[in-house]
C-alpha cells in the first residue's frame, strides 16, 4: 500500500504533536532530510521509497524524529531498511556531460 506525502504528514503529526510537511525526493545520499525551524513543525524530504515503507519503518521514523539518535533501535531499523531498499534500486543513470571548447 503506497503512502502519500499527505498521509505521511498526518501520521507523523499524530505521533509528534506538531505540524509536519512531507515531500518525496530521489536523493540516494540523503534519503531522509529533516528540518525543524524554531517555533515551527517538521519539514521532511523522504526518498520516494518511503511511499512503500512497512508500518514498522513508519513507526521507527516517528521515534527517530521524536527522540533522535537515542532511539537506537529505530535508527538501526531505518538504517537496515534503507540499505536494503537503496541497494535494490537500479543504478542511477550516468549524468550527461556537455563539453564546450573555447579557443583553439
Amino acid at each position: 500500500m503506497r503512502v502519500t506525502t499527505t498521509e505521511w504528514g498526518t501520521f507523523l503529526q499524530e505521533r509528534l504533536g506538531v505540524d509536519v510537511l512531507v515531500q518525496y525526493g530521489r536523493s540516494r545520499t540523503q534519503p531522509v532530510q529533516a528540518e525543524r525551524p524554531p517555533g515551527r513543525g517538521w519539514r521532511l524530504r523522504l526518498h520516494e521509497l518511503f511511499a512503500d515503507a512497512p508500518p514498522e519503518i513508519r513507526e521507527a521514523l516517528a521515534r527517530w524524529l521524536r527522540v533522535g539518535r537515542r532511539a537506537r533501535k529505530a535508527c538501526d531499523a531505518l538504517d537496515a531498511w534503507l540499505d536494503m531498499s537503496l541497494a535494490a534500486l537500479p543504478p542511477p543513470r550516468p549524468r550527461r556531460i556537455v563539453v564546450k571548447t573555447a579557443g583553439e
